[in-house]
């Protein structure tokens, strides 16, 4: 930062996804699987939600 402006500036989110309500529905309600055990509500949430957006081709790895 230089006088408060922004020198290196990395970006975070370069688009939006959009998830149809049937398919949150169906992440949301998805039982818990043995890799789930551990891990928090918000990364398992994440990762089904990563796993639908790989599946579906809104986001390439």
């Amino acid at each position: 930062d230089t006088d408060g402006e922004v020198t290196n500036f990395v970006i975070i989110t370069s688009e939006y996804k959009y998830i149809d309500a049937q398919s949150a529905k169906a992440i949301t309600d998805a039982p818990l699987t043995k890799e789930d055990i551990g891990k928090t509500p918000t990364q398992i949430m994440l990762g089904r939600i990563y796993k639908y957006l790989k599946e579906t081709g809104q986001i390439v790895v």
